[in-house]
């Protein structure tokens, strides 16, 4: 958010709008601070917290990027790995 003012503006806004200035957060504030909670779920996609997702099992034969992969094989995918390289690796 440092470095793009535009966000942080928007982000103290709504806060400032929902809480009000000199109150602190309650529980029940959660449910109007839509773009805050977008903002805290797009920090976690950025920079993960744990670097892999849960484990997937193949529902059947497939190839993926010339890998073979047979049915019942389980996949664990690298959140880091997704995040540097896009999904074309």
């Amino acid at each position: 958010m440092l470095n793009s003012p535009e966000i942080l503006k928007m982000f103290v806004e709504e806060l400032d709008r929902v809480v009000r200035k000199q109150q602190l957060v309650q529980e029940s504030d959660f449910a109007q601070l839509n773009y805050i909670e977008a903002c805290a779920r797009e920090a976690f996609r950025l920079n993960p917290f744990a670097p892999l997702n849960i484990p997937h099992v193949s529902m059947s034969d497939t190839v993926v990027s010339n890998h073979f992969i047979p049915q019942g094989s389980y996949a664990i995918l690298s959140r880091l790995g997704t995040l540097k390289f896009g999904t074309s690796h």
